[in-house]
This record gives structure tokens, sequence and C-alpha cells, in this order.
């Protein structure tokens, strides 16, 4: 400004009455009446690299260069609003400039030093590019660059948001700013690096500033209170904290805003007032009624909050932002990664301990829907209250894990003995694979009383209340327990030459009191080489098991001259065994096997009841409940049914 405008002003205020200069060296005019009101930002803003928050990584490395004398001549400092950036770039000028430099502690008193606080160095030029976007004003600026600095080292030339020059702006910056004279300095300044081009970032050291954590904002609020002597609680500032939004400056306003509010001690709810936000009770308040699926609290919070005048679409992201802190600390149970207090996290992690991760997510991806919608609709309340309706009325949800566990459960304990007494909790036990997985077992009779009302599989004994003898399959010296008197076994497990039995067969050859089983038919007799075709079985199955199941219950009937004769169960395993390629891979295993080229030849087994038909274990593998079950929650589908000691190959 022309010194002729500042004499105006001077003779103007001196006419008003009672105006003086100040005594400083500032030289500014002062009224009697009252002094100038310069706001907090400015007032607390760092004069040193130790003072700057939350930007060590940039504030060591820039301390390190100056006092090492390995300073470059171009930088450029990114980073979100309000974090340091033009702050550090004015202490590393003074850095350069100070009467005791150049060092990584300037003294802030030299007339360098102060005139650089002030914004008065003629050796240090700040530019906003912003508004100075054309090719004529950066050619000015050039213009400059070849001068000696007037008073200091060095001309510092700080380009704030410098994303916005243009392109022949950067063109013509290019050569100056790659190799600039020995006295230059050159600092950009940018909230969107991504717009800077390679040309630019390629000259240039670049110090990407982070947005300063919760706690290191409360910390520096903290501070400021005290040096306006005042005071305030924590949760007060950690609501100032979380409102900024990563940027100090953010901050130090609001808080200045709530000074200006209310004289005395700063609470949470003078913050609340003063700055018009929802309570956070609000958001635990919905929380715990999602928790209890409690609907009607839900929708009297939104009541209430429409009441106050609060923005719905802020709560509702201030509620994704608690749904998403609550996610971290159940499944991750690391507080470091929540930028809340101490005291906010040891609330929300008591919270964490009663509510399911998978509630939780399903809550979140709700609500995202709904926040988005609250940006579009003309109705903000009507989509928050039935989204947050959705989320309280979702039905409880069992974990996978917890149904996989209980299926395993089932199948692993249904082949043992279940007393009469009820061991299982008054549930029957049944079996994920139905007959075929779980192999050798009987079926308890439905509608049979004493089964019903125990829910457990029993045995009696031979004429019992007149009903028929019932014997599990017994392993021999092993009997599991017993039941009204009655030993009930597990049977071993069936193997590709021994299928199991079951049914009338099964009760008619293993019951020590029933009649003796009847000897299959000559047919269907194993060869002696049976223990060689159950290692091709095995191999087939561990490489493809649904590819091969049809061969669990075969039997290797003869070995003839380039042939090999297998009986298999039912016209619909020759059918699928006899394809083109599964034939090769058979014969390719039964090559490796017996140490020639074999035809596979499968025929089906005469009908003798000891061997049962693949298509009736499917049939009653799907009709069992827990296969169901399974099914229905996991959206599968039964690829084989084999047995028992197949299943985990």
């Amino acid at each position: 400004m022309p010194r002729g405008c500042l004499a105006i002003t001077d003779v103007l205020e001196r006419s008003a009455g009672g105006s003086k200069r100040s005594p400083g060296k500032t030289g500014k005019a002062v009224s009697s009446a009252a002094e100038p009101y310069e706001v907090l930002a400015r007032r607390s803003r760092p004069q040193l690299f130790a003072e700057v928050v939350g930007q060590d990584h940039v504030t060591q490395t820039l301390a390190n260069a100056v006092d090492g004398g390995r300073l470059g001549h171009a930088f450029v400092f990114s980073g979100m609003r309000g974090v340091g950036k033009t702050t550090t770039a004015r202490i590393l000028a003074k850095a350069l400039n100070c009467a005791e430099g150049p060092t990584s502690t300037p003294c802030n008193i030299c007339e360098h030093c102060v005139e650089i606080t002030e914004g008065r160095s003629l050796d240090v030029f700040e530019v906003d590019a912003a508004s100075q976007t054309g090719i004529d004003a950066t050619r000015e600026l050039l213009e400059t660059v070849k001068y000696q600095p007037a008073a200091g080292r060095f001309r510092v030339y700080i380009i704030d948001e410098a994303h916005g020059l243009s392109r022949q702006a950067v063109d013509a910056f290019l050569k100056t700013l790659e190799e600039p004279p020995p006295h230059a300095k050159f600092i950009l300044a940018t909230t969107a690096p991504q717009k800077l081009t390679s040309t630019i970032l390629s000259r240039c050291q670049r110090y990407d500033f982070r947005s300063v954590s919760v706690v290191e904002v409360i910390g520096a609020l903290a501070a400021m209170v005290e040096g306006e002597g005042k005071s305030a609680d924590e949760s007060a500032l950690a609501i100032l904290a979380r409102e900024s939004g990563g940027s100090l400056r953010d901050a130090t306003s609001l808080l200045e805003q709530v000074l200006a509010y209310g004289a005395g001690h700063i609470d949470p709810s003078m913050v609340h007032a003063a700055l018009g936000i929802p309570d956070r009770e609000a958001l635990r308040a919905v929380v715990a009624a999602l928790q209890s699926r409690d609907a009607a609290t839900v929708l009297g919070v939104v009541d209430d909050l429409v009441g106050q005048g609060a923005d719905l679409a802020r709560f509702a992201l201030d509620l994704l932002e608690e749904l998403r802190h609550l996610t971290v600390l159940k499944v991750a149970s690391a507080a470091t990664l929540v930028d809340l207090s101490p005291p906010e996290i040891a609330a929300l992690e008591e919270m964490a301990r009663e509510i399911p991760a998978d509630d939780l997510q399903r809550w979140f991806r709700i609500l995202l829907r709904g926040q988005e919608e609250l940006g579009r609709t003309a109705a903000p309340r009507l989509v928050l209250e039935m989204a947050l309706v959705e989320m309280a009325t979702l039905a409880e949800m069992v974990p996978v894990d917890e149904l996989v566990a209980r299926l395993e459960k089932l199948a692993s304990g249904g082949g043992g003995q279940i007393g009469g007494s009820g061991q299982a909790g008054g549930r029957a036990k049944a079996s994920a694979g139905g007959r075929g997985a779980v192999a050798g077992e009987g079926r308890a009779d439905a509608d049979r009383p004493s089964n019903r009302s125990a829910g457990t599989r029993t045995a009696s004994p031979t004429g019992s209340g007149g009903t028929a003898a019932r014997t599990e399959p017994a392993q021999s010296g092993k009997p599991t327990g017993s039941g009204n008197g009655a030993t009930v076994a597990k049977a071993p497990s069936p193997s590709a030459g021994t299928p199991p039995q079951t049914g009338a067969a099964s009760r008619a050859s293993q019951a020590p009191t029933a009649r003796a089983s009847a000897s299959p038919p000559e047919a269907a007799k194993a060869s002696p080489e049976q223990p060689r075709w159950k290692g091709v079985v095995d191999s087939l199955q561990k490489e493809k098991a649904s590819r091969f199941f049809r061969l669990s219950y075969s039997r290797l009937l003869e070995v003839a001259e380039g042939e090999l004769k297998v009986g298999v169960t039912g016209q619909d395993a020759v059918t699928a065994l006899t394809n083109p390629e599964v034939r090769a891979d058979i014969e390719k295993a039964i090559a490796n096997a017996f140490g020639k080229s074999l035809r596979f030849s499968p025929v089906v087994l005469e009908e003798s009841g000891a061997v049962p038909r693949v298509a009736d274990l499917e049939k009653e593998a799907r009709q069992d409940p827990v296969v169901k079950l399974g099914l229905e929650l996991l959206d599968g589908k039964i690829e084989a049914v084999l047995p028992r000691e197949k299943r985990g190959e």
C-alpha cells in the first residue's frame, strides 16, 4: 500500500480523536479505546519447528537439512487444509534468514524474523496461485528471482494453492524451478498434489502433511484454552477435535466460537449449543436401541433431533463413524485405529463386547445406503427413520462358523449311543450326511413314543413291550453306552469292498438275536484283487470325489484277459462310469495299479439288499433336516454322497 494511504489513515484516526501510534516496532495505529482484535488462529500460530503439531516427520527432516547444510531449492508441501503447510514454510524462511542462522531454531527477535512473522519482509514473497493463475503474473514473479536479497540471505517464494497455476504458467516456471539462482528457494503449498504436473513434482522435494490426530488436537486446544485464562473439559475439547476433521486451524476457529458463546468453564453442553451439533449420547442411545431391537426408542431419538434442529445428514454420518469404530474395536481390539480420546474408546469397547460383528456390518450397510439417499431426498427425516427401523427390526443371525460347528457336532455325535435320559438336551442327533455320510447307522422310528419323548436313539431288548428286537450295529468289544439294558455300539466304517448294510439287511446280518443273514449270490462275491481295486478307488476319489463317488460301494468281480469287471450299484452308476472321459481316467489308474492295461467294465450288482443304491443315499441325504438347514443357510448343493471315511478327502 502506498505511504500516502497510511498517512491519510493516520490523519483520519487522529481527527476522530484520541488515537495514538503504538510504541512497538510494528508501527501500527492502535485505538485508545480498544486494541484491534487478532483471531486466535493467528495468535497461536507456531513460530518454531518444534511447535508445529502433528508433523514431526516434516519438521525434523527440514531442521536436519538446515543444520546440515543439505537443504534443497524447491519443495512441495501437500496436505489437507489447516495442518501447517504455510506456517512451516514461514518457519523455514525464518530459519534461512535469521540473524543467528541458518539455524533450525530461529530466534524470533531479530529484525529478519520479526519482519517475516509480521508478513512485511522484502525477501519473502507469498503468492496466492488461486487468484494469480495467469502467465503474466508468473512472469512478473520470475523477473524478481534474479535480484539478490534485500536484507537476508535468501529470497523465499511461497506459492499457496500451487495447483491453481495455469498450464502456461507452469511451463514458464519449469526452467527457473529446475535451476534457480543460489539465493532463491521455492515452496509450493497445495491441497491437491494430484493436480500438479509430473514435471513440477520431479523438480521438488515433496513433503506430505498428515491430518492431525484427535489426541494431538485436544492437547493443542488445551494449551490455547489455558493461554486464554479459561478451563475446559477434555470431553468438550474432544468434540471440537472430531468436528475439525484433522484440521488444527478448523479446531482453533471452533474453539474461538465456543469461547465467544459463553464465559467460564467449557463443557460438552456448551459446545453442542454453540455449534449446533447433536449430542454424542444420541448416537449411543441409537446403538443401544438397535442392539435391543427397540424401534420405538430409535424413532424417539430422531424426533428429539428434529426438535433440536439438528442436521440429520450429519447425524447419519456420525452414526456411520460410530459403527465403524465399534466394528474396529470388535474385530481388531486395536484402540490405535480409533481416533478418539481414551475415555470414549473405553466406553465404545464396553459396548462392542455385547454386539455381534455381523450385526454391526449389516447396520453399517443399511445406514450407508440411507445416508446416500439423504443427500437426494426432500424428506430426510423419513429416510433416516426408515433406515433406522430397518436396522432395528433385523432378525438375529447365527454366525456361519457357529452353524458349521453345530453341524459337525451333530455329525460326529450321531454314531455313539445316547441314553434314554436325553443327554443331548432333549434334541435328537441327526447326521449331516444322512445314511450315506454316517455309514452303518440305523434310523430311529420318528413315530415311536419313546424316541420322541427322549429325543435320542434308543435300543430295546428283544420282546420288550411286545416290540420286535432292534439293535444298532455293534463294534466288537467296544460298547459305547446303554439304554434300557440294551448295548448299542458303533459299526466299523465301510470300505470299497465292504459296503454298509442298512434297513432290514443291517438288522438281519448284525443283530445277535435276529435271523442269520443270507449268503450273497456268487456274482456279487469280491475278487482276491479287491484291496488293489480299493487303492484305485481311493486315488480317484482323492483326485475328484464328486466325479468318482459312484465307485464308493463297488466290488472287483473278475480280472480276465484284458478286462477288469467291477460291480456297481445301479444302472445309473454304469451309465455315468462308462462316459469316455471318466472311463479313460479310471483305466489310467487301473494301469498304474495293476501294471498293465485293462478295459474297465462296470456291471450292475444283483440286488441282495446289502448294497444301498447311490440314488437312495442321495435322496435320504436331501431329506435329512440338518442337511436341509445347511443347504439353505449356505446356499449350497450336494456334490456327492460318500462313506464316512472319505469325507475328509
